[in-house]
């Protein structure tokens, strides 16, 4: 897929998740740069599709940052880094997701293995004499997309239950020192 392709899908998936919302547009956009920013392997003699095109970036990343927000965002007062660091997880997924549907290859596991994958062409038609598919790798990629966004979207709910929990264990250790002490 193209870097434009990517950059307005990823600000469809933001608005999907309605975001906007909750927080301004411009973090979508800041965020679907970030998402196209992995493209950069394409360009500057780095491994295509292998350099930022990995599970070990493309998880890594977001990971990294949701860890830092979790830790160092006050409970119950803000979530939304812990939010954005997710957004942006989901964002990489999907460009990952729609450029092994959509006739490319990724080295999923590089530098460990440079083995690209794709995904097969799978087409179901309606008719054999007519084109007509019920299902093509478009359908399909585009419904593995729609599942990680209904993940998603349910997010920010398991993030505030998360921090509510972490509170209520601090608090039950501290009540349990007491008591010992």
């Amino acid at each position: 897929m193209d870097t434009l392709f990517h950059f307005i899908f990823s600000i469809i998936i933001g608005l999907a998740l309605n975001i906007k919302r909750k927080h301004k547009l411009r973090i979508i956009v800041f965020l679907a740069f970030l998402c196209i920013f992995i493209d950069v392997d394409h360009f500057f003699g780095m491994t295509a599709r292998g350099t930022f095109h990995n599970i070990f970036f493309v998880l890594a990343l977001p990971a990294s940052l949701f860890y830092l927000a979790y830790n160092y965002e006050k409970p119950y007062h803000s979530i939304k880094f812990q939010t954005y660091s997710l957004l942006l997880g989901a964002m990489l997924v999907v460009h990952i997701i729609t450029d092994m549907f959509m006739g490319g290859k990724v080295m999923l596991f590089y530098p460990f293995s440079i083995q690209k994958f794709a995904m097969p062409e799978i087409w179901i038609m309606a008719t054999p004499t007519f084109f007509s598919p019920l299902v093509s790798p478009t359908g399909i990629a585009i419904g593995i997309i729609s599942i990680i966004i209904i993940i998603a979207a349910y997010l920010e709910e398991i993030i505030f239950n998360l921090e509510k929990n972490k509170e209520k264990l601090k608090k039950a250790i501290e009540d349990s020192n007491e008591d010992l002490f």
